[in-house]
């Protein structure tokens, strides 16, 4: 159970955020004097908030953690922990570190603490994978109490931490092979830290990934190869095409009623209006596309054998600065 407390001469006041969707009225405060509590049963994860004072919206001046929200403005912040990192020994030490991807390595980034026996800290991780080493008294290492490791592609190992459900990828391989390897976006395109499992049919592997787009290919024996059992893909630099995964809660950009057209591109806000890459899939006369989408607002607009049109089955549209309006789709809720 946690406590939020606010100071100040006000009629009413509430708490509002990320974990009631910023509802303006859902959680009233108990008020004694100036003072106001609510008690509150939070999840482990980050957690953003306001107090809404009278119908002002107002940060929590007593938490200095904060962070901008879409409207330009600031929202108060704290974060639970759900992991206790934890190296048994070293009690000689004098300091030791916790560092990794999620603190863009420094030495320093986080203190642990000696307690019956070991150095702990505990923190906060998102679903994906975490790379991270001990640093002990200037001395950086890997956990002795974690087997998985990852290559850095610099001839070096990192303790590996995974949180979260694995995504499987699959190929269906009908011809003899030696090695096939998983590339994409989510591990830097590096050609060789996932190898893939040899199969019956071919070759499998499960990878750990946050909520998210990505990009992927197959290695075949030196050969990039897209996923031939994924219809979907997006344009590459080159001006090949690379499979596209969607891990979370996705959204479906459907367009129906263009049997005729040779090809149909999604853009938008959110893969800043790119005209040619997202290419949406012909479906038995519907053209569609998956994407994760985070919370808020966002425009869209359908490219139809080059000729921009808005959603035809969506009433939401803003207008733009070229009067021909967007499509809007609304995900989750919107921060005050």
């Amino acid at each position: 159970m946690y406590r939020f407390k606010y100071s100040g001469i006000h009629r009413a006041v509430h708490l509002a955020g990320s974990f009631n969707n910023w509802s303006v009225d859902a959680l009233p405060m108990i008020q004694d004097g100036t003072n106001w509590t609510v008690d509150l049963k939070l999840s482990p994860g980050e957690h953003r908030y306001k107090f809404v004072c009278d119908g002002e919206w107002k940060k929590d001046p007593l938490n200095e953690d904060e962070l901008t929200n879409e409207h330009g403005t600031k929202n108060s912040r704290f974060v639970i922990p759900n992991y206790t990192m934890k190296l048994s020994g070293f009690e000689s030490a004098e300091k030791v570190f916790l560092t990794g991807g999620f603190a863009d390595w420094k030495a320093d980034a986080v203190p642990m603490k000696f307690e019956k026996g070991a150095w702990i800290v505990d923190l906060y991780f998102s679903d994906g994978r975490h790379e991270y080493k001990f640093v002990v008294d200037g001395e950086w290492m890997l956990d002795p109490g974690n087997d998985k490791v990852q290559d850095d592609g610099a001839g070096n190992q990192n303790s590996l931490l995974e949180i979260g459900v694995p995504t499987k990828f699959e190929l269906v391989v009908n011809e003899d092979y030696i090695n096939c390897y998983l590339v994409g976006s989510f591990n830097h395109w590096n050609e060789r830290s996932i190898k893939m499992k040899n199969t019956e049919k071919g070759c499998v592997a499960s990878y750990v990934m946050p909520e998210g787009n990505y990009e992927y290919r197959y290695i075949l024996d030196e050969n990039w190869m897209v996923d031939p059992g994924n219809p979907f893909g997006v344009m590459n630099e080159f001006g090949e095409m690379n499979s596209w995964a969607v891990v979370g809660d996705t959204t479906w950009f459907e367009l129906r009623g263009f049997d005729a057209a040779k090809s149909v591109v999604l853009s938008g806000s959110f893969n800043g209006w790119d005209e040619s890459r997202f290419r949406m899939k012909n479906q038995d006369g519907v053209w569609r596309f998956p994407m994760h989408l985070e919370a808020g607002k966002h425009q869209y607009k359908f490219i139809v054998d080059g000729k921009w049109i808005t959603d035809p089955s969506n009433s939401i549209v803003e207008d733009n600065f070229n009067g021909t309006g967007n499509s809007i789709v609304w995900v989750g809720f919107s921060e005050q």
